[in-house]
């Protein structure tokens, strides 16, 4: 009686854990989402593994008919392995965030597949798995259906940022979900006796279904209702004849209305989608969209990486390298796109991923799960008589793993919807090939065991609970080091370097990773530049206090380099900290700062970043060939890059060369035009020139762009002076005053304009000197 308490309890922790994967959330920007459902996930597999093998599952599983069969999915982490080990790349293990293309993951996509196929093998425990999943569900879709009808304001204590974010994780993601939902709920009307009650509900699910598919429009779920309802349409009229007690051939009660008209709406839309959605997204504004790499854009990454290399076309570069393979074979066009400097960590679709990362054997082994299910779905209904709630179980269990099985072969779906993918196609499977679906409760075999039996069996059992420790604790440490990790990156994005540096050496004393390593140099070389340049004589404690800074920093980004060696990131944040330490002339800083950079530039040949930092680095030496060559290599890059073009500004200017600095800030203004700070650079430009129209034109969009900008009011009241539009003039330095009460020099300027005096002669001087950047107002805000 106890071993069946454990088993049953080992199945409600595996329950709670999907609940966990699917729901939780936590609305915060740097906080890693996934990667915490993740972490909860493991730990619930992990308990429930434990009560599982206490509670002698193992033996009877061992007995079972599909054991075997179900093994077969454990080729996934296998080939995950062999692949790492020939790549030799540890990034393989965990990737960034425990990606789906890593070691950690597909192992704990294996463990949901195998607890799943053990713990829901009986009508009764698969009902339970299907019901609470759908609850789950439902009301994560009733929960944005009110979202999006009613905006975030309508759940004011998670304090949403926009109508997109939801329970579930990527939006395209909840579009999925809401399409399974819509699935379960045409098995549950088409196979099952249903009440009045229910009825209703179950329409009222299916209309804000349809609602929330229409709203985010994805033409893959349309498609794959579209299948799904066909297919259930089918089924229903088939097994409806074949129980047909009077024998008629045909009758109204056997079409199955809601998949028909299910089926119409998916056509609907396929066809002329874009105008219903766009209707529904003017009504309800969504501001989410999400980007990755074309089906044809992924293969050619795909086909470069290999090279024509027999290793590599058999089991690929290695598990998570996918984004150092984009780096190295990205399309030259991406770089004239707004998403030049995002670094892909996947392609077009998990699978598509994983034909480059782990090769064919990985990308077959993938397949095998979806493979398991329709077989499986196939054997139980053509070699068993089902009850039409059975019937209705194993669609849902089947076409549901095999709905999100589909959505990884032609998307990228999240972490949490891959692994209930895996639960979902273990239970089918185990549903299918169950000899006892109708039990009512759980048994644990007693027979007696061979010596052999016993061996496998407590074999089996301890490679569970270690796999599942290893996968649990890992996650769990790579979740708690991202978390400090996350903080400290927002810390340092809000100027708290001290608070960024205690994450960080936070992060690192619970895993070293390159990520926890590259914020703790990063947060050191920005605390170096700040000590820089505001001590002018330093005393012996802060030149101690400097060189500690420094010595830390370019440790910690030595050990990113050796731990994250393939990362161009990991150069570029030791290649800093040496570009620091050459400004202030420290001796052999300028040749490290030089080799780092050059290297990252190996690792990321396309980004006009790194050739911009090595001209930066070439003019500070006078090496002006050097710097002409790299700073023509990022243009060459990215024509329309702003800051190769404002560094041209900034070296015409300090060669008192104003016609070709103008003219490269107008290049700056065009390729970023809603930046407030480039019309300023190009408004001081004209001043200089005495061109005072043009910088009272240019001047006046930067505080249109940015109303409370008070450098550019300043010199655009400055520019009315220069033209006597004395009223204009007066206009700006009124507000001026307003913004910053006390300041005596505005006070006066005002009183002067007020008096028709002019004021300005020494402004063309503070503007025109060799560096336009530094032209600062006297005002603080």
């Amino acid at each position: 009686m106890r071993q069946l308490k454990f088993i049953k309890w080992a199945r409600i922790f595996y329950v709670l854990g999907l609940v966990f994967a699917l729901v939780f959330i936590i609305p915060n920007s740097w906080f890693p989402f996934q990667l915490c459902k993740i972490a909860l996930f493991s730990v619930c597999l992990l308990v429930s593994a434990i009560l599982f093998v206490c509670g002698g599952g193992i033996q009877s599983l061992l007995k079972d008919r599909g054991y075997k069969a179900m093994l077969l999915v454990a080729l996934l982490p296998i080939i995950y392995v062999t692949s790492f080990l020939i790549s030799t790349k540890t990034v393989g293990i965990a990737g960034l965030s425990v990606e789906n293309d890593t070691l950690l993951f597909v192992s704990l996509g294996f463990l949901a597949f195998f607890m799943s196929f053990a713990f829901f093998r009986t009508t009764k425990t698969a009902r339970m798995l299907l019901v609470c999943s759908s609850i789950v569900l439902v009301v994560a879709a009733a929960f944005q259906f009110v979202v999006v009808l009613f905006g975030t304001s309508a759940i004011p204590f998670l304090a949403l940022a926009d109508r997109s974010v939801n329970l579930i994780g990527k939006w395209n993601d909840f579009d999925s979900i809401v399409g399974l939902i819509l699935l379960f709920t045409l098995v549950w009307m088409e196979f099952l006796k249903t009440t009045r009650i229910q009825r209703i509900v179950a329409g009222i699910i299916a209309l804000v279904s349809v609602f929330l598919l229409g709203v985010i429009n994805i033409p893959l779920v349309w498609l794959l209702l579209l299948c799904s309802s066909l297919l259930i349409s089918v089924i229903s009229f088939i097994h409806l004849r074949s129980v047909d007690k009077h024998g008629k051939s045909w009758s109204f009660k056997m079409i199955p209305i809601m998949s028909s008209v299910v089926a119409v709406i998916c056509v609907v839309f396929l066809t002329c989608g874009t105008i219903f959605s766009a209707g529904l997204t003017k009504q309800f504004p969504i501001t989410s969209f999400e980007v990755r790499p074309t089906s044809g854009v992924t293969l050619s990454i795909v086909g470069a990486s290999h090279g024509g290399n027999i290793g590599r076309l058999m089991l690929g570069t290695g598990p998570a390298t996918f984004s150092e393979q984009w780096l190295l074979h990205k399309p030259h066009e991406v770089n004239q796109s707004p998403f030049w400097n995002l670094d892909f960590v996947v392609g077009f679709s998990t699978v598509m991923t994983a034909l480059g990362s782990v090769g064919i054997f990985g990308a077959i082994a993938w397949l095998i799960p979806l493979l398991l299910v329709a077989v499986g779905m196939i054997y139980a209904m053509r070699r068993t008589a089902l009850s039409m709630e059975e019937l209705a179980v194993m669609l849902c269990l089947g076409l549901g793993g095999i709905y999100m099985w589909v959505t990884a072969l032609l998307y990228a779906p999240s972490q949490n919807i891959l692994l209930f993918g895996f639960a979902l196609c273990g239970a089918a499977f185990g549903f299918a090939t169950s000899e006892n679906r109708n039990a009512k409760t759980d048994s644990v075999d007693k027979a007696a065991q061979t010596r052999l039996e016993k061996m496998r069996t407590i074999v089996v059992a301890l490679a569970l609970i270690a796999l599942s420790l290893w996968v649990s604790v890992a996650v769990v440490r790579r979740f708690a080091s991202q978390v400090l990790t996350g903080e400290g990156t927002f810390a340092l994005g809000q100027g708290n370097i001290s608070n960024a540096i205690s994450f960080a050496d936070r992060a690192q004393s619970i895993e070293i990773n390159g990520d926890d390593l590259r914020l703790g140099a990063d947060a050191r070389y920005l605390m170096l530049q700040q000590m820089s340049s505001s001590v002018s004589i330093p005393t012996n404690d802060q030149k101690m206090q400097f060189m500690d800074y420094a010595q830390r920093s370019i440790s910690l980004g030595k050990q990113a380099v050796s731990v994250d060696a393939y990362n161009y990131q990991s150069y570029l944040s030791l290649g800093r900290v040496y570009d620091t330490l050459d400004a202030i002339k420290v001796p052999g800083a300028y040749e490290n700062a030089q080799q780092s950079y050059t290297i990252a530039e190996s690792y990321d040949p396309l980004n006009p970043q790194i050739p911009l930092m090595l001209a930066r680095l070439a003019y500070r030496h006078g090496d002006m060939a050097s710097m002409q060559t790299n700073i023509s290599q990022a243009l060459a890059l990215k024509p329309d890059y702003t800051d190769a073009i404002l560094f041209i500004v900034q070296y015409d200017v300090a060669r008192n060369d104003i016609v070709n600095a103008t003219h490269a800030a107008q290049l700056a203004v065009k390729s970023s035009p809603t930046a407030p700070q480039l019309w300023l650079e190009l408004g001081l430009l004209y001043y200089s020139g005495k061109d005072y129209t043009d910088a009272a034109m240019v001047l006046e969009q930067a505080v249109k762009l940015q109303p409370d900008y008070a450098n550019a009011k300043y010199f655009l009241g400055v520019s009315y002076a220069m033209q006597g539009r004395m009223s204009d003039a007066i206009g700006q330095f009124t507000d001026l005053n307003l913004s910053n009460p006390g300041n005596s020099e505005l006070q006066l300027i005002l009183k002067e304009l007020q008096s028709g005096n002019q004021v300005f002669q020494d402004v063309q001087q503070k503007v025109t000197t060799p560096q336009p950047e530094q032209a600062k107002a006297p005002v603080s805000r």
